[in-house]
């Protein structure tokens, strides 16, 4: 037994430890904060609208939206264990967080404005902010607070916030805002590492869309999910506007991640469900989408706010997340193990996006508390994915490009497998025969044999796949040639269930063409060839079935007729070379042929 190398432990134990360490010595780091700032208390009454005045309580909740809230009283400071230290001097300095609300305070006849959420500033003031402000008043003078919410939803607590984060704020205000951005920490370094992941993801999502990697897609959406999802967390963790970035523009791109996540989340989520249900999923989404978009558009000509747009958006979020779960549900049966996986992660993804949006609506809770323990688990099966999924396309990639210069040798063969001379005379004699009888039958089957030689030569040039409908096509007018010499011999049944998929030119064709030559036009009384697609479990399947005079199948290959088992040899190669691809071959002498062939999609 093969012993374990002792560094494939050490080195990555030693690396893990060296991060921790760092983590755990700036979670304990009390630099700054010996000195820890008096708490301010606002004692006195409030007023919502015209309601009558109440007392100012730490059990008392003031609910506020869209209106004013009127506060008088004194302003009182204490110690962090609620011991009254005695009223705030006037001219003491005073520090608040302002959650989309602004106003003024009132002294005698002295007004001092706020500068959040002011209409003078126009739009420039409409976010989050700690704002300092001189205590206005002295010992027996009263303030009079109006604070001004101009939205309809978000910030019902803002009042509460605003009463429950005065401090006093003294010298350069270093230490407060060391102690503020120590409480939001561990969510801004999640959503950093979440984002650099993402970066990650999306620069190998462009090398796998070059290379022409498979599923792709699922890198893409993965990337772009976790960029918002990052993003979010930065932006909405505790106390981010002490950074001093722009308040508009934090509080935009804040409210543009809020967009974007569910969109991701809802590509993710069809790109998973079966084909059935998949346009449903694209249709509801494509409507989010769009409206998203008008929102964008409404902000930027109309100068409105993209923060009170959200409102609507998020009623269309929970919406179109209620579809995409019955959907998911409906799909999870019918899929593979490994899509039955992803449809968890999306459901429990949107199921989280959901009860936060309620929340929201409601007034339950104001950020997205479920999705932010979501965003873990994301994460988590994100890069499980890629590194599952990552090294397997890259192969497959390679494999596919040793395989280009085959799949042109492959092509040649089997077109000169069908344009045979006796083919080319029995057609053109047919045309011949036509021209004497039926002139309009006759161009109609030039043209038919013009476009048949025209697919077959272009196959010769063609390395990409092509969509099955253009195969059919193909097969159609080739049947429509053979009609010319065999009439009513032959006959040509169609059993589409599945058609979203693309194949390889000439794989199908070749197989009808083999079950007509060898099978049906050998019996004096003709018979019929039945083609048939659905899709099962992830895989597509393809059935070519013929009534004709069947054959050995232990003998596929005679020297006899080699020849003509070139175009078929070719097609079982090709169908093997892809992901899951199986041809099987079933006969009976007597009964008839029947050739399956399946792949992944």
């Amino acid at each position: 037994m093969k012993k374990l190398n002792p560094n494939l432990i050490i080195y990555p134990v030693l690396i893990i430890l060296s991060v921790v360490l760092i983590f755990v010595m700036i979670h304990r780091d009390t630099q700054a904060t010996e000195s820890i700032p008096f708490k301010v208390t606002f004692q006195g009454e409030y007023q919502t609208g015209d309601g009558n005045w109440r007392k100012i309580s730490e059990s008392q909740k003031i609910l506020f939206q869209n209106g004013e809230v009127h506060l008088k009283g004194y302003f009182q400071a204490e110690t962090e264990d609620g011991e009254v230290v005695g009223k705030v001097p006037e001219g003491a300095s005073i520090i608040a967080y302002f959650n989309h609300i602004g106003g003024q305070m009132k002294v005698n006849d002295d007004i001092y404005v706020f500068d959040m959420e002011n209409k003078y500033l126009g739009n420039s003031s409409c976010g989050e902010n700690w704002i300092s402000f001189l205590c206005p008043a002295d010992e027996n003078e009263t303030v009079e607070i109006v604070l001004i919410n101009p939205h309809k939803y978000g910030n019902d607590d803002a009042a509460n916030k605003f009463l429950e984060s005065m401090h006093i704020y003294s010298g350069n205000g270093t230490v407060f805002e060391h102690r503020m951005l120590k409480e939001g920490s561990i969510q801004r370094n999640a959503g950093l590492v979440i984002m650099i992941v993402s970066f990650i993801m999306l620069g190998v999502a462009i090398f796998s869309s070059i290379i022409r990697v498979p599923h792709s897609i699922m890198l893409w959406l993965f990337g772009l999910m976790l960029l918002s999802a990052g993003g979010y967390c930065i932006l909405d963790s505790q106390n981010f506007c002490l950074y001093g970035f722009s308040t508009i523009l934090t509080t935009t791109t804040k409210n543009l991640c809020i967009i974007l996540y569910p969109m991701f989340i809802f590509l993710l989520a069809v790109n998973c469900m079966r084909n059935k249900y998949r346009k449903i999923g694209s249709a509801v989404t494509g409507v989010y989408a769009v409206a998203s978009i008008a929102a964008i558009i409404t902000a930027i000509i109309w100068n409105i706010l993209i923060y009170d747009l959200i409102y609507y958006l998020l009623m269309l979020q929970f919406s179109v997340a209620l579809i995409l779960i019955v959907l998911c549900v409906l799909s999870f049966q019918e899929s593979t193990a490994v899509q039955n996986i992803m449809i968890v992660i999306c459901l429990v993804s949107l199921l989280a996006l959901d009860t936060d949006i309620f929340a929201v609506l409601l007034g339950i809770w104001v950020y997205g508390c479920c999705s932010k323990v979501v965003f873990a688990v994301v994460f988590i099966s994100a890069l499980i994915y890629s590194m599952k999924v990552i090294p397997e396309n890259i192969k497959s990639s390679i494999h596919e490009k040793e395989l280009l210069l085959k799949l042109q040798e492959s092509n040649i063969s089997i077109m000169l497998s069908q344009i045979q001379p006796h083919f080319l005379n029995n057609v053109l004699s047919a045309i011949r025969s036509l021209c004497d009888t039926d002139i309009q039958k006759a161009r109609d089957a030039l043209v038919d044999f013009s476009a048949y030689l025209r697919e077959n030569m272009d196959s010769i040039k063609s390395s990409e796949p092509i969509r099955f409908e253009r195969e059919l096509s193909h097969i159609k007018t080739f049947i429509k040639l053979e009609k010319l010499r065999f009439g009513d011999k032959i006959n040509m049944v169609y059993d589409i269930a599945e058609s979203d998929f693309k194949i390889q030119p000439l794989t199908i064709q070749p197989i009808v063409e083999n079950a007509i030559k060898h099978g049906i036009s050998r019996k004096e009384t003709g018979g019929t060839v039945t083609l048939k697609t659905w899709e099962e479990n992830g895989f597509i399947t393809v059935s070519i079935a013929d009534d004709g005079v069947g054959f050995d199948v232990n003998k596929f290959r005679t020297s006899g007729d080699s020849r003509s088992h070139v175009g078929i040899e070719n097609v079982k190669s090709r169908i093997e070379s892809y992901p899951g691809g199986k041809f099987i071959v079933e006969s009976e002498k007597g009964r008839g042929t029947i050739v399956t062939i399946s792949f992944k999609k």
